[in-house]
């Protein structure tokens, strides 16, 4: 089978789009696998090409497999594997408005990786990495995202904390506007 066979399998084994809206577009039905086809993120009634037909999503996979070559996947270690998916995603999917479509695809291709290419010690080890990929993994992108594109400040969030956060120091920069000084 060829390496495009291969994922194409993995791939569109994980979920699927069932129905369309009025847009045309696929309504993904959300359960704990992450599903193949993917709409954009916005209301335009142009449609996203399902992920298992996106080469530069095949690319992802085939990346991710050679990162699990070398490095222990597991529960404690799947952050930093997203990590790099997520900055090879950045650096293969250019496009702008598609953050949907690119966390959906780390999430496919992350699942893929971890159903059917890493030779995991125990089904238990399997099973918690999957864990982490469902309940933490999805929260994860979204605050990491947060961060690097300035949405989240966390300047903002350790002072309205605690002052001490930040060293017992804060400044009128840091605090919300109206906010009084902390002494």
């Amino acid at each position: 089978m060829s390496i495009a066979a291969s994922a194409h399998v993995s791939l569109s084994a994980l979920g699927s789009s069932v129905g369309s809206s009025a847009l045309g577009s696929h309504v993904v039905v959300p359960n704990a696998a992450v599903p193949a086809s993917i709409v954009p993120a916005s209301n335009s009634s142009a449609s996203v090409a399902p992920i298992e037909s996106d080469p530069r999503i095949l690319k992802l996979y085939e990346l991710a497999k050679q990162w699990t070559k070398t490095r222990t996947v597991s529960a404690a270690s799947v952050i930093t594997f997203v990590t790099y998916l997520i900055s090879a995603t950045e650096s293969l999917i250019k496009d702008t408005g598609q953050g949907q479509y690119k966390k959906a695809a780390v999430l496919t291709v992350l699942r893929a990786v971890v159903e059917n290419d890493i030779p995991f010690q125990t089904q238990e080890d399997k099973d918690a990495v999957l864990a982490v990929l469902t309940l933490v993994v999805p929260v994860f992108i979204d605050t990491a995202i947060g961060l690097a594109t300035g949405q989240i400040d966390i300047g903002k969030i350790f002072v309205s904390c605690s002052p001490c956060c930040m060293g017992g120091r804060t400044s009128a920069a840091v605090l919300p506007a109206g906010a009084p000084p902390v002494p």
